[in-house]
């Protein structure tokens, strides 16, 4: 950071448009308002008043907004700008700022800056990061959950627990000729339920991939099985080439669709069969590779067309996955395969019968399509609270500690305060109450800068 010089930065993305938000804040504000706009700041009132520059020319007209420390976002003075979105003047007010003693915010600086005032915990300053770049509702929801502390709130009963605990210990340790059994089943009772809420925690780490980066959903199937058909009707438009000659697509597809507040990345890929084509055996191997990765499996089967081709698709180490859905198509010409058919009760996915031509299928599927990810834990409830990469670490390093602890008899008191001790780090770490500034400069380095 750059001392005690204020800071200033645009708070919206560069281009034309409507409006642009300009922030500076530090030590100096106050100053620099008097400069500007001849009189001093009124607090939390918007001012419309012409903003000239240290030459005196009149750069633009704009509406200004003090805050006064500690209540503002960082927690110091902060000024907040609205001026025309036109880039060059928002160049030339920046510039001004500059001239009057702001210096260029660094990326994050104005929300690193509340987290080091204790605006903000750590993990709720990630959350403003995970707020801006949100791509569904769901995502939105639940960066807004970790903005409101809900993290936080989830770990203090538990670091709560390990204090009294290491108290306990400690305590044996200076008295350790009295009788150890009361202390013993103290911490044999609290230290497994504290490991598990910790552990169920990091695996939340799963459904934050699926909420950021949305689950993975492939459409597969022999050639000719309409999965084409089906993926363009989840499009809501014809992306994919359809053709009656079996083959036609000769690469995977893959685009991202909203399903309610959940973001899917729907993928079609190329028909599965023996080949001698080696173009087809090229393009049914990447398939091949989107499939393994996928989170579900949408099996397309052509319930007009003979069993065989079907088989001919089948694959022993996907047919075996427990996430997937059997998807009968073709549902509009005659039947000649039924849900209740002994192969497809041997899958043991459920069964989906439908036209991909009749729009109410596509949607009565969809609304079978987030019923079934939820059954099958692929997304999270509403009321879970999710963790990051760099959370996760901290909860591993959390969970292992407890796990060594766990092992140890009270006897060997100091070793199991040393684990308690450093399950306790862990936990601080990820709220930021112990954290060096390596990792904040990782962390806030991600942000854009001007938030």
């Amino acid at each position: 950071m750059g001392g005690d010089s204020p800071f200033a930065a645009a708070s919206t993305p560069g281009g034309i448009s409507a409006i642009a938000v300009l922030r500076f804040s530090g030590c100096g504000c106050r100053k620099i308002f008097k400069e500007i706009f001849s009189r001093d700041p009124c607090p939390r009132v918007a001012t419309f008043a012409p903003y000239r520059n240290r030459a005196g020319i009149h750069l633009d007209d704009v509406v200004v907004t003090y805050f006064f420390g500690p209540t503002s976002y960082t927690g110091e003075d902060l000024v907040e700008i609205s001026c025309h979105g036109n880039p060059s003047i928002v160049h030339r007010i920046l510039e001004d700022l500059y001239g009057r003693g702001c210096r260029p915010a660094e990326p994050g600086e104005f929300t690193r800056t509340a987290f080091l005032n204790g605006k903000l915990d750590l993990a709720q300053a990630e959350a403003v990061a995970d707020l801006i770049h949100a791509r569904s509702e769901a995502a939105l929801a639940f960066a807004r959950q970790q903005l409101d502390g809900s993290l936080g709130r989830e770990l203090s009963p538990q670091v709560s627990i390990l204090v009294d605990l290491l108290a306990t210990v400690e305590a044996h340790i200076d008295f350790s000729e009295e009788e150890p059994t009361a202390p013993v089943l103290t911490l044999q009772r609290n230290l497994d339920p504290v490991r598990r809420t910790l552990e169920k925690l990091l695996g939340t780490l799963r459904h934050r991939h699926h909420v950021e980066k949305g689950v993975a959903v492939a459409f597969m199937g022999a050639p000719n099985a309409g999965k084409s058909t089906l993926w363009n009707g989840f499009l809501g438009r014809e992306r994919a080439l359809v053709s009656p000659i079996a083959g036609t697509t000769r690469d995977f597809l893959e685009e991202e669709i909203f399903l309610g507040p959940w973001n899917l990345r729907i993928i079609d890929t190329a028909g599965l069969r023996e080949t001698d084509d080696e173009l087809e055996a090229l393009s049914m191997e990447r398939s091949r590779e989107k499939i393994i990765g996928a989170d579900l499996l949408l099996w397309v089967i052509d319930g007009s067309g003979p069993l065989d081709r079907a088989l001919s698709s089948r694959e022993e180490w996907w047919s075996h996955r427990s996430s997937g859905i059997l998807i009968l198509s073709k549902r509009d010409l005659p039947a000649t395969i039924g849900r209740d058919h002994p192969f497809l009760r041997e899958i043991g996915w459920p069964t989906v019968e439908i036209s991909a031509r009749r729009p109410e299928d596509i949607e009565s599927l969809k609304c079978f399509l987030i019923k079934y990810l939820t059954e099958k834990d692929l997304i999270p409830n509403e009321e879970q609270v999710l963790v990051n990469q760099r959370q996760a670490e901290h909860l591993r390093e959390a969970v292992a500690a407890l796990a060594v602890a766990e092992t140890l008899s009270l006897e060997k008191g100091e070793l199991v305060a040393a684990e308690l001790r450093r399950a306790l780090d862990a936990l601080a770490t990820i709220t930021g109450e112990k954290i060096d500034g390596v990792i904040l400069d990782r962390i806030f380095g991600k942000f854009c800068i001007g938030k």
